[in-house]
């Protein structure tokens, strides 16, 4: 269909100017076939796959779009958003592989096992490095009316720091060869590396703490997730994960204290542990896809049916009243 020939479209359709109004002002796509739908009435249909105009637009209005404060650089800000959630997610993943490669190295005598838990265990530490200094970014999507954003960003960004810390002292010393054995599987408790995952565990908390207020404004501004339509991970899940991970440390730390039924303590301890960190790490990546969505939105803000519409004007509206009144003269 030729742009030209939606004036015709228009004045086919009959009704007077007054009743027809409402046209499309600004781009908005078929959410059907795709067909740009600007210059159309909004009591109209799409002239390629007959849906109706108004069903696109309930599909691309936010009622609550006028509510929503203007956040400067959103797209920048949501960008920052999904590096601080991505790069806590590949930091787990890493130190899961650093493990692994632990693992490798001194029960199959792998020589790549060594290299893969050195490599991994440098990237944790490059990774939190650079979650806490983009969280100092995030400061610009703060809401100045709301001071308990900004202070939870600060604590999300030590968190960060200390994180960082005890990362370090997790999986570095096992990396380098400086611990006997594989965590977990048949060695003796560490007790340094269980101190440091229970000061991880504790730095996470003060990130998620840290940016629960900001989160939960800036998940208002994507409809997917504030209506359910895109499903969003609950900060109460990860909170629940990261609960596990403790109770496991802290029954491997008690076991390390009992002169019978300690063997047993330390399995129980050691598996709720690694459940617990196998969930947060799932939970994490679900708070990057929370963050994928709200970077979208940031980016595309949200509109109103009034920045939709407008009243008609120009060669359109002088089309559909020749039409009107040659319909008029013809009856």
């Amino acid at each position: 269909m030729r742009e030209d020939e939606r004036p015709e479209i228009e004045a086919s359709r009959g009704g007077s100017p007054e009743a027809l109004g409402a046209a499309l002002a600004g781009t908005l796509p078929c959410v059907r076939c795709g067909y740009e739908l600007r210059g159309l009435t909004v009591r109209g249909v799409c002239p390629e796959c007959s849906t109706p105009i108004r069903v696109t637009i309930l599909y691309a209005v936010d009622p609550n779009a006028d509510a929503f404060r203007e956040i400067p650089r959103g797209s920048l800000m949501g960008g920052v958003l999904v590096g601080v959630m991505g790069s806590l997610t590949g930091a787990i993943v890493l130190a899961w592989l650093s493990l692994i490669g632990t693992a490798l190295a001194r029960t199959l005598v792998w020589a790549w096992g060594s290299e893969i838990a050195r490599w991994s265990a440098s990237g944790v530490i490059i990774l939190v490095g650079m979650a806490s200094a983009l969280m100092l970014f995030l400061m610009g999507a703060t809401n100045p009316d709301r001071p308990v954003q900004r202070a939870g960003v600060v604590l999300a960004v030590a968190g960060g720091l200390l994180l960082a810390v005890c990362g370090a002292v997790v999986v570095v010393p096992d990396a380098m060869g400086l611990r006997p054995g594989v965590a977990y599987f048949g060695s003796d408790v560490s007790v340094d590396r269980v101190i440091g995952r229970i000061g991880s565990a504790v730095a996470v908390l003060m990130i998620l703490f840290g940016l629960r207020p900001l989160l939960l404004e800036l998940h208002e501004r994507s409809a997917l997730l504030r209506t359910g339509k895109k499903g969003r991970q609950r900060h109460n899940a990860v909170l629940g994960a990261v609960a596990v991970s403790v109770a496991g440390d802290l029954l491997r730390l008690v076991s390390t204290r009992m002169s019978s039924g300690g063997t047993l303590l330390e399995a129980t301890g050691s598996l709720a542990a690694l459940v617990g960190s196998g969930l947060l790490a799932l939970g994490l990546a679900g708070l990057l896809w929370n963050a994928l969505q709200i970077r979208d939105a940031l980016a595309h803000p949200p509109r109103t049916l009034g920045q939709l519409t407008a009243a008609r004007s120009g060669p359109i509206a002088a089309a559909t009243s020749a039409g009107s009144r040659g319909g008029s003269a013809g009856g």
